[in-house]
């Protein structure tokens, strides 16, 4: 035994003189939260989304949920939330117009992280456990038919910086694509289009009014000009587009 002791010792030593250092043994992590529902791979009927999950024995303290859009195509969810394991998980995702992150037709993927710590930890902090199995759900489709023109009206006179305005049943839609030219076919190919195709991204619930666009004074329309202009909700990351609305026109004078 003491030449075994003398022997580690040595050991130490020379590591100490080599600037080696041994790393500390790993603590133990508790296991993470198991998620419930919705199950794995659910498409949503509707945007009441409750996100929920099941403790594990240990007794944990804190949980991290992490829910992010596929192929980051929008806001995701990055919080720390208190645990209760006397209970069942959960965290309410508001919709929009509380909170303008899910956008329709993608996948969501969300996981979850314990830790036992006993006080408030970031979100890199060591004391967090692995990351729990990830689930994934869709959110519900947009509808073409949902979507109408308001103003100004079909054929109507105008100014040269009108305000376009559309409408849309669901109230949870709230991006938008929108185009307007002069050209009634929106041939964007360089090669043949005839004339410039305004294309934009509308984030219908911030302008003023809800879901419009206002020609800005910097790019007035030509006078003497019949314009086209339709709109589509925006789709994006793994869902799939939709077509446009049928165009309506205004004339310039």
């Amino acid at each position: 035994m003491a030449r075994l002791f003398i022997q580690s010792l040595a050991l130490s030593m020379f590591m100490l003189a080599m600037g080696v250092v041994e790393a500390p043994r790993a603590s133990a992590v508790p296991l993470p939260p198991t998620p419930v529902s919705p199950a794995n791979g659910f498409r949503l009927e509707n945007w009441d989304l409750l996100l929920t999950w099941k403790y594990p024995s240990a007794p944990i303290t804190q949980v991290r949920l992490e829910m992010l859009p596929a192929n980051g195509g929008g806001a995701g969810i990055d919080v720390i939330l208190n645990a209760n394991p006397s209970a069942n998980g959960s965290f309410s995702v508001p919709a929009p117009p509380d909170w303008y992150g899910l956008l329709p037709d993608m996948t969501y993927r969300w996981r979850l992280q314990a830790s036992e710590a006993t006080t408030s930890v970031t979100l890199d902090d060591p004391s967090w456990g692995p990351w729990s199995s990830t689930f994934s759900f869709q959110t519900p489709k947009a509808r073409l038919s949902d979507v109408a023109h308001m103003s100004p009206n079909n054929g109507a006179g105008s100014i040269t910086t009108p305000t376009f305005t559309w409408c849309n049943v669901d109230p949870r839609v709230f991006y938008y694509e929108f185009q307007l030219s002069s050209d009634p076919t929106f041939n964007t190919d360089p090669a043949t289009a005839t004339a410039s195709v305004y294309w934009s991204l509308i984030h219908g619930g911030i302008t003023t009014p809800k879901n419009s666009y206002t020609v800005p004074v910097s790019a007035k329309l030509q006078t003497a000009t019949t314009y086209w202009w339709r709109v589509r909700p925006r789709i994006q990351s793994d869902g799939t587009p939709l077509p446009w609305t049928e165009p309506w026109f205004i004339r310039i004078p």
